[in-house]
């Protein structure tokens, strides 16, 4: 009995020896692949178990790129053995194509041909690498991807990775285009907002770059189908001022932490002002835009945009500014007392008084401001003087300069001295000269960091108050004294006052007598505004 036992046992291992190479294959860790596959091939007689193939192109040796010079004998002998079916040597082929393409990307188009000739097809894997080591010589990544999911697999489509690797490439460009100074065009921006609009998980470095790429473009309407969800994405675009208001338009929040508002100051600061100006952003989309997307969904529904995202009402920056302010009053912010927070108040008292000319509420706020920040009381005595010199001009009420006067505080600032020069001018020109005169001596002449001294701000806002009135004469005779007085000295100063001189011309320029009158009243306007 014990003798046939043997005899069993020793043709079993006979019969089974590829199973006990396969074994010792697994075991001896720490051989090179080609001793293994030669000591394979040895006892193998010409046939080897299909995972045996798989085994060997997993091993770690060839997925690090240290022997690859052996991948090419695995998979002529898979080629020749019997015992392989065309779906077992499809899958080998795809099996490089996922893991050695980073080593050598001509092993693309040959394993493609190879697995075409075998009446298969690549595996969504498999593609995901193609597209992102093709270097776009013979066909765009994006062609590749388009050929795939229309005559190949169309439920790829779905497969995030898929739609990763080719959104990557729409972003950077392939290895050619980049050699060439790649820059994403508006078409394939189209095509890339499709893709990362169907992603479950947006790449966050693909998403800030096709910002960033609508931002330089101004194509805010596109910026409000991929969406703003935080000021700090914001920040991240480097948005100017006109820009960040776009931003936060579309955004539209209707709250956010204090902390936020606290690293923002600044912005947030300019955005009150902003926002109080009565305009509005639609941010619908262009036809030509829309043509282009309905192309990209009925080629590919799956990439589809929702039509709630091409589709806006226009956004009403007054809303947005009675919306911001409750934040602020929410966030207690306007109730600290803290000085960091003065200029946020100033621009609400500027924004309600001067861009909504509702007088009564900046009149109660000031009043709030005025006992709640005891430290900055000029400060905010001065806002009131300027809101009061606008709204005597913009309409055309005496009464609102008397009442800035009272306001004034002691000692007087510059910016509270020149809004009622420039407020006077519409008035009565003497009284400009005679404010003017009683400080001029008394202002320090020496410039400041930008080039510009107290007494030569002083000097440009009588010019301005003068030739609003169309005294060209006069305003020239001021010009010659402030250089004589050594006034005007450095070349940032006479250039403000040339420029205050050709704006004049230029409206000079108009036929319309009432254009002319309209215009030089916005100039005082706007340089009240801009105090």
């Amino acid at each position: 009995m014990l003798r046939h036992s043997q005899m069993l046992k020793s043709h079993l291992i006979r019969r089974n020896g590829l199973v006990l190479n396969r074994l010792k294959f697994s075991r001896s860790l720490g051989s090179s692949v080609r001793e293994k596959f030669l000591s394979i091939k040895e006892s193998s007689n010409g046939k080897i178990p299909s995972n045996v193939y798989s085994e060997l192109l997993n091993h770690e040796n060839i997925k690090n790129g240290e022997e690859l010079e052996i991948v090419d004998e695995i998979i002529n002998f898979a080629k020749s053995d019997s015992n392989i079916t065309s779906s077992n040597k499809i899958e080998l082929h795809n099996l490089i194509l996922k893991n050695l393409l980073k080593f050598d990307q001509s092993l693309s188009m040959i394993h493609q041909r190879a697995i075409r000739e075998l009446n298969g097809s690549v595996d969504i894997d498999s593609m995901v690498e193609i597209i992102k080591y093709n270097s776009g010589r013979v066909e765009s990544s994006w062609e590749i991807f388009e050929n795939y999911i229309t005559k190949i697999n169309p439920n790829a489509i779905k497969n995030e990775d898929l739609l990763t690797s080719v959104l990557t490439k729409l972003v950077y460009g392939d290895s050619s285009e980049i050699e060439d100074g790649y820059q994403i065009n508006e078409h394939k921006l189209l095509k890339s907002i499709a893709i990362l609009q169907n992603l479950e998980q947006q790449p966050k470095d693909l998403k800030l770059q096709l910002l960033q790429k609508c931002l330089e473009m101004e194509k805010f309407d596109l910026i409000n189908i991929i969406g703003i969800d935080s000021l700090e994405l914001i920040h991240e675009l480097n948005p100017n001022t006109s820009q960040f208001v776009k931003l936060w338009s579309i955004w539209n929040p209707e709250t956010f932490d204090k902390s936020q508002i606290d690293e923002n100051l600044d912005r947030i600061n300019k955005l009150v002002m902003k926002l109080s100006e009565e305009q509005a952003f639609n941010f619908e989309l262009d036809n030509e835009s829309k043509t282009q997307f309905e192309s990209i969904s009925t080629k590919f529904p799956s990439l589809s945009i929702k039509s709630s995202t091409t589709k806006s009402e226009p956004q009403l920056t007054n809303q947005l500014f009675d919306q911001l302010v409750k934040i602020l009053e929410n966030s207690k912010i306007l109730t600290n007392p803290e000085s960091r927070y003065t200029p946020l108040r100033l621009s609400i008292l500027k924004a309600y008084g001067i861009n909504k000319l509702d007088h009564k509420k900046a009149l109660y706020l000031y009043h709030e401001f005025i006992s709640l920040d005891k430290q900055n009381v000029d400060k905010i005595m001065s806002t009131m003087v300027i809101i009061s010199s606008y709204l005597s001009i913009s309409q055309n009420d005496l009464n609102q300069l008397i009442i800035a006067e009272t306001l004034l505080p002691q000692p007087m600032t510059i910016n509270s001295l020149r809004a009622l020069i420039l407020g006077y001018s519409s008035f009565d020109l003497s009284k400009s000269l005679e404010i003017f005169n009683n400080n001029i001596a008394q202002s320090n002449k020496t410039p400041n960091d930008q080039g510009v001294s107290l007494a030569g701000l002083l000097t440009e806002t009588l010019v301005l108050a003068n030739l609003s009135q169309q005294d060209r004469e006069f305003a020239y005779l001021i010009h010659d004294g402030a250089i004589m007085n050594n006034i005007l000295e450095t070349e940032t100063s006479k250039n403000r006052i040339k420029a205050i001189f050709k704006r004049y011309g230029e409206i000079l320029g108009e036929e319309d007598d009432i254009k002319i009158k309209n215009l030089l009243k916005q100039e005082v306007l706007n340089a009240i505004k801009a105090l």
